[in-house]
């Protein structure tokens, strides 16, 4: 009996091998269509997914390249801005340098050329300075000319002014005590001067003020009467001229005659000693020999002698301190100058070189950055 090779179920008698051959084929093509339309469902209902994984997978692939790339050239650029930093720094400290050996020896020039600009104004100053000596001298004999021209003038007034200086230097040096200047047409001398001190009149000193052209021994004479007259040994005679070889202060006939400048230093020193003996607990017969005591050591020639060097040291301070004073203001106006001149030309330098120091900069930095 003939069965069937598939479900092994028996065959009929007249169902010959051809015959089960096509039916298998038949059912072989069903089968195959209808899996085949599965298959097509389900691939087209899995046809989504599959596109959108691929599309991912597609994706993450690209981006991944893109940041590969990315990173490459972001690489590439923080490398070239190092190098870029690098050559700029490399040139700036060139250029530093440069300008550092620039600017030193262009200091050292215009020290130099100063040193030798200061060693020129200091010949020329010390010509101006023997110049001006010469030129002092020469105006100064001009000057006492005018002088004894002007001292030829009226006398009266003349002494007029010279006693109202004088008593006005007085009332500043001693504001305490009483001093007066004698009225016109009264007989008298020039200024009387009261030492005051806790409201007592201690002791008196007479000023007697010569602004003359010429000197007469006549002074001393009304001098003299002076003393007598106002009771008192101090009488000063303040005048402009002197005798015949005398200057700064002399004593004649036991008179002491004093230049103006120096007249209130004479008059300081004989106050103190009024002072210091109307202090002393004495009798007035005592004052009166301590007085007298006083004023012969003030015209003694010790006194005379050390006064007379304090007036010319004075003089010879003041004359000292004015050729010192123009020969300061000569010395720092030239020293200004040069000053001015080397700050000035030290300025422009700076500026050039920082000029040239930037342009190297910017054309050498321009470069590089074109080539990163």
């Amino acid at each position: 009996m003939k069965r069937c090779p598939v479900c092994l179920q028996p065959l009929p008698q007249d169902f010959d091998r051809k015959q089960l051959a096509a039916r298998l084929s038949a059912i072989e093509s069903a089968a195959t269509k209808a899996q085949k339309k599965a298959l097509e469902v389900d691939f087209h209902k899995r046809l989504p997914a599959i596109i959108e994984r691929e599309s991912q997978r597609i994706q993450r692939s690209t981006e991944s390249k893109l940041q590969g790339k990315l990173l490459a050239l972001r690489r590439r650029a923080e490398k070239a801005e190092r190098d870029k930093d690098r050559e700029v720094d490399r040139i700036r400290r060139h250029g530093e340098r440069t300008a550092d050996r620039s600017a030193k020896l262009a200091a050292q020039m215009a020290v130099r050329q100063s040193e030798a600009q200061i060693d020129k104004l200091n010949a020329a100053r010390e010509k101006d300075r023997a110049r001006f000596e010469a030129d002092r001298a020469r105006l100064q004999s001009q000057l006492d000319q005018m002088s004894r021209k002007l001292d030829k003038q009226q006398a009266d007034l003349l002494g007029k002014e010279a006693e109202i200086d004088l008593l006005s230097e007085l009332n500043r040096a001693f504001p305490g005590d009483r001093i007066q200047a004698v009225r016109r047409g009264v007989k008298g001398a020039d200024i009387v001067h009261e030492i005051i001190e806790d409201a007592k009149r201690l002791g008196r000193i007479v000023y007697e003020s010569k602004n003359v052209s010429s000197w007469s021994n006549n002074f001393i004479s009304q001098a003299k009467k002076y003393q007598t007259q106002y009771d008192t040994p101090n009488v000063i005679i303040v005048s402009r001229s002197f005798p015949r070889k005398k200057k700064g202060m002399c004593i004649l006939k036991n008179i002491p005659v004093v230049e103006p400048h120096m007249a209130i230093c004479l008059a300081s020193i004989v106050r103190d000693g009024i002072r210091e003996i109307g202090y002393t607990r004495i009798t007035n017969a005592g004052r009166n020999h301590k007085a007298h005591q006083l004023y012969d050591y003030i015209v003694s020639d010790r006194f005379v002698t050390r006064f007379r060097e304090i007036t010319e040291s004075v003089e010879s301070l003041r004359d000292h301190q004015q050729k010192e004073k123009d020969w300061h203001e000569d010395a720092w106006h030239g020293q200004t100058a040069l000053y001015d001149t080397i700050d000035t030309r030290r300025r422009e330098l700076d500026s050039q070189i920082k000029a040239i120091v930037k342009k190297s900069s910017r054309a050498e930095v321009l470069p590089l950055a074109a080539r990163g």
